[in-house]
């Protein structure tokens, strides 16, 4: 390979490199639900605006002191199936005692907003304005409560992940076609070449499909613009 070459692969590989470093240990929190935490400071969650940072999980019902409060979106499975739903249902907040958790265990912000993310699964519509609705407070659920296979937003972060990967090798597609010093415009003569575009649409066309329509069999959920 030439020397152009060469630099356009390395150059290209620490882009992507570092583009799916920020997605993944930055989208997580910014870009997607922060679900690695099962919960939080108590303090600072109800502080304005709420800070979430770790803390151990301790809620004492029996003295009505709390120093944390649970995550509804922490989850270590692409799915809330019945192993997920088992757990949570299973939770307690007194030790060697039945006491399963409720609404007011979890930060209500992330309740209200992971009720909103399991509603727009099977329907439609935006967060802020149902959350707005007369209406609304009906729709909010325990993590318990889920549908079962509900996707996670670790499977939302995980799509994310891999939308961005594919595309970012969609594009090399027509950066590739530069082989030559001075070389700048990478749709230079792409029109006379069919079977390069063919490629290109049907690697498009696919990865949406198994994206918007591939659901569990591709493990992806599907993804809006917002």
């Amino acid at each position: 390979m030439s020397d152009v070459m060469w630099r356009n692969v390395f150059g290209h590989s620490l882009y992507q490199i570092i583009i799916l470093v920020v997605f993944i240990f930055v989208g997580q929190g910014s870009l997607t639900p922060s679900y690695t935490h099962e919960c939080y400071d108590y303090n600072k969650a109800l502080s304005t605006p709420p800070v979430y940072e770790y803390a151990p999980c301790n809620l004492d019902q029996t003295t009505g002191t709390k120093t944390s409060i649970y995550n509804p979106f922490y989850t270590k499975k692409l799915y809330m199936d019945e192993k997920v739903l088992a757990k949570w249902a299973k939770t307690t907040t007194v030790v060697g005692s039945v006491a399963p958790l409720k609404k007011a265990d979890f930060d209500q912000n992330l309740l209200n907003d992971f009720s909103c993310f399991v509603y727009l699964q099977s329907n439609s519509g935006n967060c802020d304005e149902l959350k707005k609705s007369a209406d609304w407070a009906k729709n909010v659920i325990l993590p318990s409560e889920a549908p079962l296979m509900t996707g996670t937003a670790k499977l939302l972060h995980f799509t994310l992940v891999f939308q961005v990967f594919v595309f970012m090798q969609l594009f090399n597609q027509f950066n590739a076609r530069l082989l030559e010093e001075g070389e700048f415009n990478i749709f230079a003569g792409c029109t006379k070449n069919p079977t390069f575009l063919f490629i290109v649409v049907l690697t498009f066309v696919v990865q949406i499909l198994m994206v918007e329509v591939g659901g569990q069999i591709t493990k992806c959920m599907p993804l809006t613009l917002v």
